[in-house]
């Protein structure tokens, strides 16, 4: 009886540790942009993991 719950206390664990990690993958966001103002605003409001992609072109 003691290991039965043993075994589903590291089970538990090891799930809640699963999820945990791949809950930042699932708030981070990614934003494509096209310009200056676009960027400079994703740029400001981006938070720990997002992804910010710029658009095909040239840029000076």
């Amino acid at each position: 009886m003691i290991k039965r719950l043993s075994k589903d206390r590291n089970i538990s664990s090891k799930m809640l540790l699963i999820v945990f990690c791949f809950s930042t993958l699932l708030i981070a966001s990614t934003v494509t942009v096209g310009n200056f103002s676009e960027l400079m605003e994703a740029v400001n409001s981006a938070s720990p993991g997002d992804t910010i992609l710029m658009k095909d072109g040239t840029y000076t």
